[in-house]
């Protein structure tokens, strides 16, 4: 299996006026939203963050495959791009979040990708979050629970 972490690989690519205010855990969080939804409004396209992903995906295939003279190949070899698969290979692409981005991965992988998603209770995620990450990840500002009432 193959981890493919959007939030690194993302920041190979610019996204202007997006910086980190500190170097605390909630602030690196809002930080790499920021950034990715940056990077996918500068672009106008929702699937920005997949087609970085199938971009490390091409680049992990080009390292790790048997390299093969491009010139010798077929057209049809070419676009099959069978030369580059690895077997028995799995890629697990992390933080998928928006409905493009698996439109994206379903047009081009098919009946290859397959969607997993994981969910747990607010409560058990606070856990979590607290016990790995401790008091840091406490968000500096106030996180409603409702929506506000409207002001009359």
């Amino acid at each position: 299996m193959v981890e493919i972490r959007v939030t690194k690989e993302m920041m190979s690519y610019p996204a202007s006026e997006v910086t980190q205010s500190r170097d605390d855990f909630f602030s690196s969080m809002m930080f790499k939203m920021d950034y990715a939804n940056r990077l996918c409004e500068e672009r106008n396209d929702a699937a920005t963050l997949m087609r970085i992903a199938i971009g490390a995906i091409v680049q992990y295939r080009f390292f790790n495959t048997n390299h093969v003279d491009l010139d010798e190949l077929s057209d049809l070899d070419l676009i099959k791009g069978e030369h580059a698969v690895l077997p028995k290979t799995a890629y697990l692409i992390r933080q998928l979040k928006r409905p493009d981005e698996v439109d994206l991965l379903r047009k081009v992988y098919g009946k290859q990708f397959i969607l997993v998603s994981g969910y747990g209770s607010a409560e058990h995620r606070k856990s979590l979050t607290e016990k790995n990450y401790g008091r840091a990840c406490r968000s500096p500002r106030p996180i409603m629970k409702h929506p506000a009432k409207p002001i009359n």
